[in-house]
């Protein structure tokens, strides 16, 4: 029997691994529990979950961003932090002092994709100097 990470089901589904581990917490998806706090999933388990991925998407509440090759309108801060190659710690610091704005929706807070763009762009604007 093959065993899967997270990381490759995560990969192969265009979602965080972060995502797939929130799930399998959840009890939402079925996996093998893999030594401490490490899961991995048998084919059986990638077919059951590719089922409940295509039934509904927790991911984003507006657009999953899939199929279409479009991004999705709205990323969780995990997802947006994922997106912007930073840690959850750094995200939080740069909302905190707005560089990044959220919206708060249904209890969740959330960052728009043009907002992730537009911050890129603010940051390719003004280039720091190389220090020696």
């Amino acid at each position: 029997m093959t065993l899967r990470t997270a990381a490759e089901l995560a990969a192969e589904l265009s979602v965080s691994e972060t995502f797939v581990e929130q799930e399998c917490r959840a009890g939402r998806w079925p996996h093998s529990e893999v030594l401490r706090r490490s899961v991995a999933f048998t084919s059986a388990d990638i077919s059951v979950i590719r089922q409940l991925h295509g039934r509904r998407d927790n991911q984003a509440p507006v657009t999953t961003g899939g199929t279409d090759g479009q991004p999705r309108l709205l990323y969780r801060l995990d997802d947006a932090a994922a997106q912007l190659s930073i840690g959850r710690t750094k995200l939080y610091g740069l909302m905190r002092t707005d560089a990044i704005p959220t919206i708060i929706l249904g209890g969740r807070r959330y960052i728009a994709h043009q907002d992730l763009v537009d911050f890129v762009d603010r940051l390719l604007a003004k280039p720091e100097p190389w220090a020696p």
